[in-house]
């Protein structure tokens, strides 16, 4: 399953994280129509993803061959 598809199921609306300036980046899931538009938006081509849905603050753990990146989910 997409991830895209699988959030969008879920009921979240948003998603966000902090970049590699350590910028905060925001963005609807509204405005994906694709899966290759949100991993473009993310900035990472995950090989694991870590999904923590009923967290507090839900979110996402992506890693790739050297660094991950934490996305948080907003309904």
């Amino acid at each position: 399953m997409e991830l895209l598809q699988q959030l969008k199921e879920e009921r979240f609306t948003k998603i966000s994280f902090y970049n590699e300036h350590n910028e905060w980046e925001f963005s609807d899931l509204v405005a994906f129509t694709s899966n290759d538009q949100l991993l473009k938006f993310m900035r990472i081509n995950p090989v694991k993803l870590e999904y923590y849905p009923f967290e507090i603050k839900p979110h996402i753990i992506c890693y790739d061959e050297n660094h991950s990146r934490k996305f948080f989910l907003f309904r």
